[in-house]
């Protein structure tokens, strides 16, 4: 179906990452009010997709690391520019 180093598989996986930490962040902010604000969540998930990177480049898989950094710049867009609307 995916190819092991593909564009594509690297922005569903630049997606997946980020989208599992926002899932635990809306999980926990459900059944707890521990932390008001989601920037470390934001940080977590950002790191996940650095270290995603870091392994994709380590096994040689440049076209996976490159779909990767492409999701993970215009989550941070998003991210910016929804933040920038709420206030």
């Amino acid at each position: 179906m995916f190819k092991k180093d593909s564009i594509l598989l690297g922005i569903l996986s630049g997606i997946c990452l980020p989208g599992l930490v926002l899932l635990v962040n809306f999980l926990v902010h459900k059944q707890w009010a521990i932390q008001k604000s989601n920037d470390a969540y934001y940080f977590v998930a950002i790191a996940l997709n650095l270290i995603a990177v870091r392994f994709a480049y380590t096994y040689q898989l440049e076209r996976l690391a490159r779909g990767i950094l492409a999701s993970s710049f215009v989550i941070c867009l998003l991210v910016f520019y929804l933040s920038k609307q709420a206030l």
